[in-house]
């Protein structure tokens, strides 16, 4: 079925909505949240709270990329959950090391208090990433939206890890200096 399809579904209030979602990209975001959780019963209750964000939130949304839209959705959920159950077992829990490496350089989201510096911080983070060269932009994304370890990052780019790590420290460094000089880092 079709995205589109798919999105009409949930704009009539068809349960058959969620039915599509789950067989088209249950797989997909499943595996998104196990890359922050790293448990499959967090992970599934995660993606399955994820369904139901999704249908309270189309209408009124309409995304434009449904895939994206419900990526989006399970990432927040998942890394919401990592938090609670970390700050539950005060450190016995999973760890997400990409997560962590970020907050170096991305301000806290106490710090930010409405959604225009949220949006300003978005767009500061796309601008960043498309001024960098591709094989930064393409570990970037591969580390800090996918979850993906050194390891497959290097599998992916045909490099030695050392070069993927060195190339995130990097990037990490300068997405800090841009967002200092853009007014958006205050550390």
């Amino acid at each position: 079925m079709e995205d589109e399809d798919i999105i009409q579904l949930f704009w009539l209030r068809d349960e058959q909505a969620i039915t599509a979602v789950k067989e088209k990209y249950g797989s997909y975001l499943l595996q998104l949240a196990l890359r922050v959780l790293g448990q499959v019963e967090d992970s599934e209750e995660c993606v399955n709270d994820s369904y139901l964000a999704a249908w309270n939130t189309i209408p009124p949304q309409r995304p434009s990329i449904l895939q994206a839209y419900l990526a989006k959705i399970t990432r927040r959920i998942s890394i919401d959950r990592y938090r609670h159950i970390s700050a539950a077992k005060r450190g016995g829990g999973v760890t997400v090391p990409s997560i962590e490496e970020l907050g170096e350089c991305i301000p806290s989201s106490h710090s930010i208090e409405t959604e225009v510096e949220l949006g300003e911080l978005r767009d500061a983070i796309t601008r960043f990433l498309r001024s960098q060269p591709t094989d930064c932009r393409r570990a970037f994304l591969m580390r800090y939206w996918y979850s993906l370890s050194i390891r497959e990052i290097a599998g992916y780019l045909d490099c030695p890890q050392a070069k993927v790590a060195k190339l995130l420290s990097k990037t990490r460094k300068n997405l800090k200096a841009f967002l200092e000089s853009e007014g958006l880092f205050y550390g």
